[in-house]
């Protein structure tokens, strides 16, 4: 059985070895060609990673008024869940879109 400095040294190695993949993916060419980066009832990642940037920052008010910010912004009626969903099931199975979105969000 491993003591917990062996557990804290394999633990700080994925971590690093995570880093390191993430930083790569970063530098890489993103083809847009590629299904993953459609946009999603008109909504780009860049601008979902913007409109969510934004509400984190505002206090939008009560679902009524988010949702007319949203339309304000470019969000088709009812849209928003189904954008919301759909980018975060995108991120869950790719590095390339966690990676970018969260350059993206940082710098909105």
């Amino acid at each position: 059985m491993g003591t917990s400095k062996d557990i804290e040294d394999t633990v700080v190695s994925e971590l690093r070895r995570e880093a390191e993949s993430a930083q790569a993916a970063a530098g890489r060419p993103v083809d847009l060609t590629d299904p993953i980066w459609q946009p999603i009832d008109g909504i780009t990642l860049d601008k979902y990673a913007q409109l969510t940037a934004a509400m984190a920052r505002h206090d939008l008010g009560p679902p009524e008024e988010i949702q007319a910010w949203l339309e304000d912004h470019g969000v088709k009626p009812g849209t928003w869940a189904v954008v919301q969903s759909g980018w975060v099931n995108r991120m869950s199975t790719s590095e390339a879109v966690r990676t970018r979105y969260g350059i993206l969000y940082s710098q909105s």
